[in-house]
């Protein structure tokens, strides 16, 4: 789920790349490689951040659970 979400967001993340480009360089990336850098750029960044967040999920919760009434 958390993978299909960051997909789903790719577009996003391109219109805060996209604000970015154009605040560093003062316009809009042209047609062709910049721009299809800049896209590419946006669907791995939200890739890797998503895989990154999968694992380094902590403990499941029945394990917490457990853990701490056997600590009590």
């Amino acid at each position: 789920m958390i993978r299909g979400y960051a997909i789903g967001q790719g577009a996003g993340t391109q219109f805060v790349t996209g604000m970015c480009w154009a605040v560093a360089t003062g316009g809009r990336p042209e047609e062709g490689m910049p721009k299809a850098v800049l896209l590419a750029a946006s669907w791995v960044f939200n890739i890797l951040l998503a895989e990154w967040l999968i694992r380094r999920r902590p403990a499941t919760a029945g394990k917490r659970l457990r853990a701490a009434a056997s600590a009590s």
